[in-house]
């Protein structure tokens, strides 16, 4: 049996791994702290959006080490901690815990040989295997590369002079919308913001220079409680770039489809698609499988017709059947509208 601390990905609802996992948020509930078994762990910090809540931070500095195989080493880092004292025992008794796999036997054969089975409809070749069809038109790829080029990386330094990325999209003839703690920080707004337009892969594999394009930081304008924030570019998009229309969307179901383009952990350009339910709706957010990472803060939330549905902001958690449940989490884009209205933010030129 696999080592819960060697497991690939690292599985989040093992009772161990929870409990290393709160251990770490109660020891080292700080950005700080954080940063610093990061550095001692040979982990760069730029995998790792240190400034979403400590839970959701060390929850991704777990994933990140175990992804690069350097969890072992960050929990010998943390043991040799002086306020380790407390949870000391705990982590080398799940270090020295080699969980021997139990012997296991080869199942006895079948008393039948087991046959494939047909489908005994006359036409029965091809079949639909879920409850709901997941089949598009191919326009839909179509519309998803119209509009693709208005999403883009943001590189953003706060007031700790850290540089951070996020994703933003465009709204208007000049602004584009992220997330409230993408831009600021404790402290206040960014101090410089970049979008870096074009950043992506050739199918090929071909990495594509990005066109880097200013922003003014003196116009960031957000809220906190809907985790929204606009700022305007110092220079004019290319065309390519159309704004994102924000409002009419009727509001997802649970079991629809929802999809999301990002640049998760500052990386080109990418979209999470698969495994993508919505499995929580109320009247402010909207939860759902679809893949994100650190970077991908602010990236917008499609529906199956390309309509802006929500605003991607962090992950979340909840226990559904006495199992714990991970799902990523948007503002739903009502929020933001009323949001972006009550700030009194003009959108010159949206769609």
């Amino acid at each position: 049996m696999t080592h819960v601390l060697d497991a690939l990905p690292l599985d989040f609802t093992d009772p161990k791994v929870q409990q290393l996992e709160t251990a770490l948020i109660q020891t080292f509930p700080t950005a700080g702290d954080l940063r610093m078994v990061l550095r001692k762990s040979g982990i760069s910090e730029a995998y790792v959006n240190l400034l979403q809540p400590t839970a959701a931070a060390w929850q991704e500095v777990l994933d990140v080490a175990r992804k690069q195989d350097r969890l072992r080493v960050l929990v010998a880092v943390v043991i040799r901690e002086p306020n380790s004292a407390a949870i000391r025992p705990m982590l080398e008794a799940l270090l020295a815990d080699t969980l021997a796999a139990t012997p296991s036997a080869e199942a006895p054969p079948p008393d039948e040989p087991i046959a494939w089975k047909s489908d005994p409809t006359p036409d029965g070749l091809e079949r639909q295997i879920g409850a709901q069809s997941t089949l598009l038109d191919v326009s839909f790829l179509q519309r998803g590369i119209e509009i693709s080029p208005s999403v883009v990386k943001l590189v953003v330094t706060l007031n700790d002079e850290m540089r951070y990325n996020g994703t933003g999209f465009r709204i208007s003839d000049d602004l584009l919308l992220t997330n409230h703690h993408v831009l600021f920080d404790d402290q206040g707004p960014a101090t410089t913001v970049e979008a870096w337009y074009g950043y992506e892969r050739s199918f090929a594999g071909a990495t594509r220079e990005p066109q880097v394009i200013a922003c003014d930081q003196g116009t960031i304008v957000g809220r906190k409680d809907h985790d929204w924030a606009v700022v305007k570019v110092a220079s004019p998009l290319p065309a390519q770039a159309r704004p994102i229309e924000i409002a009419g969307a009727p509001t997802p179901a649970v079991a629809d489809r929802v999809y999301i383009i990002q640049h998760p952990d500052g990386r080109v350009k990418q979209i999470g698609m698969v495994h993508n339910t919505v499995v929580k709706v109320d009247d402010d957010r909207i939860g759902y499988l679809t893949d994100t990472e650190g970077g991908s803060s602010g990236s917008p939330v499609f529906d199956e017709q390309w309509r802006l549905v929500g605003l991607h902001h962090r992950w979340e958690t909840d226990v559904v059947g006495g199992r714990r449940r991970i799902y990523n989490q948007g503002v739903r884009i009502e929020r933001v509208v009323e949001g972006l209205a009550a700030a009194g933010v003009v959108l010159e030129g949206a769609a």
